[in-house]
């Protein structure tokens, strides 16, 4: 299962501008999910749920080490963890 996330980078460094896009990071635990195939399943679901196609998104596929070696580096100040939680019906 992979962990979804949004990150800020932009603001970060104080370059948030009206063409700043959204970066979103999707933690997943097998490095060869790290794939086209991936990223375009992730789009055609967030247009299901009502993301419009010309939303400014920039998704990035990381393996949780990644994601905490670029945290470490101070790239990514936030990051909010919206990982479905298990219903307990």
């Amino acid at each position: 299962m992979a962990r979804y996330g949004t990150v800020e980078y932009g603001e970060k460094q104080g370059r948030l501008t009206v063409l700043s896009d959204i970066d979103i990071v999707i933690v997943v635990p097998d490095p060869s999910l790290k794939n086209i195939d991936t990223k375009l399943a992730i789009r055609r679901r967030a247009e299901e749920l009502g993301l419009p196609l010309e939303a400014p998104i920039d998704l990035k596929i990381l393996t949780e080490p990644e994601l905490e070696e670029l945290k470490r580096r101070g790239l990514y100040r936030e990051v909010v963890d919206v990982t479905p939680q298990a219903s307990s019906d």
